[in-house]
């Protein structure tokens, strides 16, 4: 979606699109949302139903192509009728490893999509890399590890002794 040079999302090229207009049309999505549920019968998706996992993904892909909006894992949630949290669940649970691959595999594609978004200039930068960063585990600098190993001497290091050589 095109932003102006505030970074405030645009509808159209001329400019003209307000604050309000700009939520009216995610409210009018989140409705959507709602009567998509509804139209599922209320039921929620189910980590082992990998086929209807699919459909509603590409349904909710397809309806943000159509908006032209940006899609999200939490408007994903939202079209499987899990929360949030339960699709991170998922990304987790190596008990079902063909739909743990799937939702990695689209938590990648919407990455992609930011990112290209960003390098184009449709979505501000700043908050596509706070994105990018809450959700999608990029990280600016490397994470350091210490453990405890054994001394030169094959001796074990207490947690006071580690202490104090990082102290040092």
């Amino acid at each position: 979606m095109p932003t102006s040079k505030n970074g405030v999302p645009m509808l159209n090229n001329s400019g003209s699109t307000s604050r309000f207009e700009v939520v009216s049309k995610h409210a009018g999505e989140a409705l959507d949302a709602l009567i998509a549920f509804d139209e599922y019968g209320g039921q929620p998706c189910r980590i082992n139903d990998l086929t209807l996992i699919k459909q509603r993904t590409a349904g909710y892909i397809n309806e943000c192509k159509i908006n032209s909006t940006l899609p999200t894992w939490t408007g994903l949630a939202a079209r499987l009728g899990v929360t949030r949290c339960t699709v991170n669940e998922w990304l987790k649970d190596t008990n079902y490893p063909d739909t743990q691959q799937y939702m990695k595999f689209v938590k990648q594609v919407f990455a992609d999509i930011m990112e290209q978004s960003a390098l184009d200039g449709s979505v501000d930068k700043i908050f596509s890399m706070f994105l990018l960063k809450s959700t999608h585990e990029y990280q600016e600098t490397n994470k350091v590890v210490i453990e405890a190993k054994p001394n030169q001497y094959g001796e074990e290091l207490t947690d006071d002794e580690i202490e104090s050589l990082i102290e040092e």
